[in-house]
């Protein structure tokens, strides 16, 4: 059951790179463009929400409530978003990458409806995809489930647009 669980999540990864792949061919700030092109209100409150997933408050909420009842499972889903965050930071720290903020000519003129402060180093690999992803795949395995494996990679890949709609990524 639990490589059913795998082979979604493999399956869906592989069609997101695929799906995604065409964006290499473009500028490197081409996507923080056109997301903040067509930005509202709306859409900025509701990716705001959506990149709290990947907020570590928002794990410790899930661990707890599960931790009440399973302890075996928030065990799981604490020591998997632990280790891939702690690796994502230490990749983050070494390369220090520059985010759109200090690449993107006349970011200001864009940034308008950004509310949240934007940072300007530290850009690869998203912390909060990368804390979304694990979490998201750990709930995944747990239940074993399709549709639940499903709905978890959704969640998981609307962090990290969410992450480049706020012009962080």
């Amino acid at each position: 059951m639990d490589s059913l669980i795998k082979q979604v999540f493999v399956l869906l990864s592989i069609l997101l790179l695929l799906v995604s792949s065409p964006l290499l061919l473009y500028e490197k700030s081409a996507l923080n463009l056109f997301l903040a092109e067509h930005n509202s209100v709306l859409a900025s409150d509701i990716f705001y929400l959506i990149t709290q997933m990947g907020e570590g408050i928002f794990i410790v909420l899930i661990s707890v409530v599960l931790l009440i009842t399973h302890v075996g499972k928030a065990t799981f889903i604490i020591s998997s978003t632990i280790s891939a965050s702690l690796i994502s930071q230490l990749i983050k720290h070494t390369l220090n990458l520059p985010r759109p903020k200090l690449y993107i000519e006349n970011f200001e003129s864009i940034s308008h409806y950004c509310s949240w402060e934007i940072h300007s180093w530290l850009s690869f690999p998203s912390g909060h995809t990368t804390a979304a992803f694990s979490l998201f795949c750990a709930i995944s395995l747990i239940y074993n489930n399709r549709k639940i494996a499903f709905i978890c990679f959704i969640l998981a890949v609307s962090v990290g647009l969410s992450r480049v709609y706020m012009l962080q990524h």
